[in-house]
């Protein structure tokens, strides 16, 4: 039995406990942009690489297009990428990012709590692969016929003089008592079914990639660092903690307790089943005013107009490519940058390998079809859904719910919970007909319980002098925060006209579906106590 005092806490009181990186120097886990003249030289190759590929560039049918071949095509646009690269060797926030991140962090004990949901926020926003690997991904995994998936669980591992400590972030407990995949188990993801198989530990390492490319501050968590903690009803104490992204088993078999070995006290752990969605939270700002009206539909609840599985083409694709391309050159900027972060020396042909293979569709983490297919309604939910994440980090506790008071004229202060929702809407006619939420791929009604002059007082860190709002200017906030941080849901603030195809119709040959327009708007709801 450990004598360590953390052997007597619940994974739950741990996680309300104090920690401090030793090396004050470790940053802040907010997202950051790689300089302009990197993002500027990768989209100068990136260029060229895409119109050596064109079917009319007059390569040779023959020969194949490797960093080999391709190198003397692009050797100066190689070198003026490694300049840029080692002349701005980190990322650099902006300013307006940097003094938030320095007010929020500088050099202060934190929650474990909060420290947790900034990096699963951060894996989340990486990819999205990443987001959806935390809800879990059905896969077929080699040997293992009972086991139909795989999520991901990021572990703290905290280990003291006398013992190490796993806790699962998702649900901030005690590691799960299911066993993570062997590091040489092959996984393949069944979304994605041309898609080669990864061992569990390549996954692993491209989420990891994925991660600090967009939030280099993650990187010493998962090297692993001394931090100072201070746990509940215990003394400030040292310990080295490491960020592990593990790969669990999605089966319907429940595994035996006594032959599964965890490091950390059997009796203390919490059994909470899946992950829940208090995943989010960071800290930015914005000063983009964008006007996004709510639209309220007249019926509270409706059934399902079409199933998910319906089919959505937008009509006017080539208004969402420049978003698209935008979105793109980001992802491909921030892998490059953290691939000259990490490499000391770096010469032109290894750069050129680089770029090639983060350029790949695979490989650029994005997993976007937007105006490139038809894809299903549920699938636009996802990479929506995303979006959203990535885009409004500050302001995610507020999809699964915060604690909050309203206040209407006339009455008194009314104590409760304010949920916002992200809704895909359905026009037709300049009419509200139905509306999609992104977080649950549920059909709602957006017709939210709050009057625009409602006052609401709740903690968020977006505006620690005015935790005071009017609806109206919490939904623009939140709103405009997203939109300037997201070329594509800025694009879908203004309807797009939209085809929609349904199973239904197959079966039912005499029913339209009307002309549509999709929208996105964010509705505020209040749940009094």
């Amino acid at each position: 039995m450990s004598s360590h005092p953390a052997s007597t806490l619940t994974g739950h009181q741990i996680f309300q406990g104090l920690c401090w990186p030793h090396d004050q120097c470790v940053g802040a886990i907010v997202p950051v942009m790689p300089p302009a003249e990197v993002q500027l030289k990768t989209a100068a190759l990136q260029q060229i690489l895409h119109n050596l590929s064109a079917a009319d560039s007059g390569w040779p049918a023959d020969q194949p297009q490797t960093s080999a071949t391709l190198l003397p095509y692009v050797a100066d646009e190689v070198e003026e990428l490694l300049e840029a690269l080692q002349a701005n060797p980190i990322a650099a926030l902006s300013e307006t990012d940097q003094a938030v991140a320095e007010d929020k962090y500088a050099s202060s004990p934190r929650l474990l709590a909060d420290l947790s949901a900034d990096w699963l926020w951060a894996i989340a926003a990486s990819s999205l692969l990443g987001m959806q690997l935390l809800e879990g991904v059905a896969a077929r995994i080699h040997g293992l016929p009972q086991v139909y998936g795989v999520r991901l669980v990021p572990t703290l591992e905290i280990q003291f003089s006398d013992d190490t400590y796993a806790l699962d972030l998702t649900t901030q407990s005690w590691g799960s008592l299911v066993p993570a995949f062997a590091s040489d188990t092959f996984i393949q993801l069944l979304d994605s079914p041309t898609a080669s198989r990864l061992t569990a530990a390549a996954l692993q390492t491209q989420i990891c990639h994925r991660s600090t490319a967009l939030v280099p501050a993650l990187h010493p968590w998962f090297e692993g660092l001394l931090v100072n903690l201070c746990l509940p009803d215990t003394v400030w104490t040292t310990g080295q903690a490491r960020l592990v992204p593990q790969l669990l088993p999605l089966t319907t078999q429940v595994a035996d307790p006594e032959s599964v070995t965890m490091a950390g006290p059997l009796s203390s752990f919490d059994h909470n089943g899946l992950p829940t969605a208090r995943v989010w939270q960071a800290e930015q700002s914005s000063t983009i005013v964008v006007d996004t009206p709510t639209v309220v539909v007249a019926s509270p609840r409706q059934p399902s107009p079409w199933p998910l599985e319906s089919e959505l083409t937008f009509q006017h694709a080539e208004a969402l490519i420049p978003a698209l391309r935008t979105l793109h050159q980001q992802s491909l900027s921030r892998q490059v940058a953290e691939y000259g972060r990490s490499h000391a020396e770096i010469k032109p042909p290894d750069l050129l390998e680089a770029v090639l293979s983060s350029s790949s569709p695979v490989a650029d983490g994005l997993g976007l079809t937007f105006g490139q297919s038809p894809l299903s309604l549920s699938e636009l939910c996802h990479q929506v859904k995303w979006l959203w994440i990535q885009a409004g980090q500050e302001y995610m506790p507020l999809m699964s719910g915060v604690p909050a008071r309203q206040l209407r004229s006339g009455q008194r202060w009314q104590a409760g919970t304010l949920l916002s929702q992200g809704q895909l809407l359905f026009m037709a006619e300049d009419q509200a007909i139905a509306a999609l939420d992104v977080a649950s791929s549920e059909w709602m009604a957006p017709a939210t319980n709050l009057d625009v002059a409602d006052l609401l007082h709740l903690s968020l860190a977006t505006e620690p002098g005015a935790p005071v709002w009017r609806v109206d200017q919490l939904t623009q906030q939140v709103s405009q925060t997203v939109a300037a941080r997201s070329p594509l849901i800025a694009s879908l603030n203004t309807p797009q006209p939209v085809k929609l195809w349904s199973p239904q119709a197959e079966l039912f040959p005499e029913m339209v579906i009307p002309d549509l327009y999709l929208r996105w708007q964010l509705v505020l709801t209040f749940f009094p106590r």
